[in-house]
């Protein structure tokens, strides 16, 4: 128990002084979750001292200085690691629970007793909704709460304004492809609804030969879902914007996947498959090389694409559809 204050007042009444003030704690909370995501890109300055502000700068430090590695916990709540207490701190509980969700690892987010009886639920329900593995450890929509990341995103839907099922153009196959890994596409309103629903990966080869372009988006896709596909048709991908095949074969190695050529074929041998921490992808000034690899960032936790602005020629709003889509864009 704190201690009480007793005031009076005995100094002269014309109040003459000067009382400097800190960051707002509702802002700097904010700030310095912006500050965790943009790993370091962002800094925070004249921070807050207000307890709120202090316990979640505290938890916020001591996550990046782990780095976040606490997976494979037997038994979660005897491990101090993965114990997140925040106390009677509301914002940094409501923060931490879609922080955490996204971080590698276990947590146990408690607080107070207090905080125990102040109902979370709204919030956990929304973000299990998207893909969150969060539940509750003792009353139902009340913290504590035990968190399993990383965040898996999913959607109902992604809708396509503007488009029909009508094209002429070789693009349009793609519909078509995509069905073969479960992407449904609904032609409807306007546009064209995307929905991805659960299926086996079945077919093996893949002739291109009327829609080359979409190779390396193909390619990609099959080569980051381990599936050993068989590629023809693709006999103009050496004189597009750059030698597309080499181009493939370079970038999929640094995923330990092979893109073997062989009499007019092109087979995935993607038996040393593996997605490292954090990957850098050559564009060869190549619009599609840049968008067909940077998907990679839903198995990588770090994918930085060179010559970010070779989108331009066929897409110049690519970087900030990504980002409406809930991946994180930063220009380096």
């Amino acid at each position: 128990m704190s201690k009480n204050v007793l005031l009076s007042f005995t100094g002269n009444k014309q109040i003459d002084t000067e009382i400097k003030l800190t960051g707002s704690k509702s802002e700097c909370n904010r700030a310095l979750v912006i500050s965790a995501l943009s790993k370091g890109w962002v800094s925070v300055e004249n921070l807050s001292v207000a307890a709120d502000t202090v316990t979640l700068n505290k938890v916020l430090n001591e996550l990046g200085e782990k780095n976040l590695e606490f997976g494979n916990i037997s038994n979660l709540k005897s491990q101090i690691s993965n114990l997140v207490d925040i106390g009677p701190a509301g914002t940094a509980m409501r923060f931490l629970t879609a922080f955490l969700a996204i971080q590698d690892g276990k947590f146990f987010l408690t607080g107070t007793e207090r905080m125990k009886q102040r109902p979370i639920g709204i919030l956990v329900e929304a973000l299990k909704s998207i893909g969150g593995n969060i539940s509750y450890e003792e009353n139902e929509g009340f913290p504590p709460l035990q968190i399993l990341g990383p965040f898996k995103q999913t959607s109902k839907n992604v809708f396509l304004p503007g488009l029909n099922g009508y094209s002429l153009q070789g693009d349009s196959k793609i519909t078509e492809i995509m069905a073969n890994f479960g992407i449904t596409s609904q032609f409807k309103n306007g546009g064209v609804y995307l929905k991805k629903e659960p299926k086996q990966i079945e077919r093996k080869i893949f002739d291109l030969k009327e829609c080359p372009d979409l190779a390396q988006t193909i390619v990609v896709i099959c080569a980051a879902l381990g599936h050993d596909a068989t590629f023809t048709g693709l006999e103009t991908l050496k004189i597009k914007e750059t030698n597309r095949v080499l181009a493939l074969q370079t970038e999929l190695a640094k995923i330990g996947v092979k893109f073997i050529e062989k009499n007019l074929s092109y087979k995935l041998d993607c038996a040393g498959l593996h997605f490292p921490e954090k990957i850098k992808i050559s564009t060869y000034e190549d619009h599609r090389m840049a968008m067909a690899f940077a998907p990679l960032a839903l198995k990588i936790k770090e994918v930085e694409i060179e010559e970010k602005q070779v989108v331009e020629k066929s897409y110049p709003y690519f970087w900030d559809d990504l980002e409406k889509a809930g991946l994180s864009v930063v220009s380096t």
